[in-house]
């Protein structure tokens, strides 16, 4: 399943770079346009790669789990462990970044189903990124392939509910989550961020529920007050 999941970036970014070194076969645009893909398809792999990671070192020292920290190692620099996630919150247009990230994992736009407000959260962006691309690719890959997935999002009560929706392939109205390492990773990013993934299961649809507190953050007190 991982290479699988390795994959599907590495041939989308083959056949963009390809397509881009033929100089006569795209214009301007199409150029533009590629790419952002090869970018956005780079991303995905590399929040594929800190999932592995992360999910390595949790099954080493369960460090990543409800309100854990991953440690996050840089190329040229020592071990160090990823500040609170509130210290690098800021606005985050949904619109934007579910786009982006159903690009990113190679959901085209004629299977996707995106219904909400043009919605600005503050929360990580780097961490809510790889909650709702790990989200549609589990729904991508797991749920029927003629059908489309749905996402939605709304705020309810200075929470935020984003619904991404798969039907189900089998004709009793079950399916598994997945076999990656989606699901897992999810939870705890989620669960970093002080919220929660919840699965439901109806009418031959699946439902994974995000539910992340959606508001501005209480600012820190001044330097130097008791």
């Amino acid at each position: 399943m991982l290479v699988h999941e390795l994959r599907t970036p590495i041939s989308s970014i083959g056949s963009l770079t390809r397509a881009l070194g033929d100089g006569d076969r795209l214009g301007p645009e199409e150029r533009r346009q590629a790419l952002e893909l090869v970018a956005l398809h780079t991303e995905h792999l590399a929040a594929m790669l800190d999932d592995v990671r992360d999910f390595s070192a949790g099954l080493r020292d369960r460090s990543v789990g409800p309100g854990a920290e991953p440690t996050r190692r840089a190329p040229t620099a020592p071990p160090h462990v990823l500040g609170p996630p509130v210290a690098r919150a800021g606005p985050v247009a949904l619109p934007e970044l579910v786009l982006g990230a159903a690009s990113a994992c190679g959901i085209p736009a004629a299977r996707l189903d995106v219904v909400g407000a043009d919605t600005t959260v503050h929360s990580d962006a780097v961490r809510l990124r790889r909650i709702v691309t790990n989200l549609l690719e589990n729904a991508a890959r797991h749920g029927a392939s003629d059908a489309p997935v749905a996402v939605s999002w709304a705020l309810v009560g200075g929470e935020l509910r984003l619904r991404v929706r798969s039907r189900v392939r089998s004709a009793t109205g079950t399916t598994t989550a997945g076999a990656g390492l989606g699901i897992p990773i999810v939870d705890a990013l989620a669960h970093s961020l002080g919220g929660r993934v919840e699965h439901r299961r109806s009418a031959g649809h699946h439902d994974a529920v995000l539910c992340l507190p959606s508001g501005e953050p209480t600012p820190p007190p001044p330097v130097g007050s008791p």
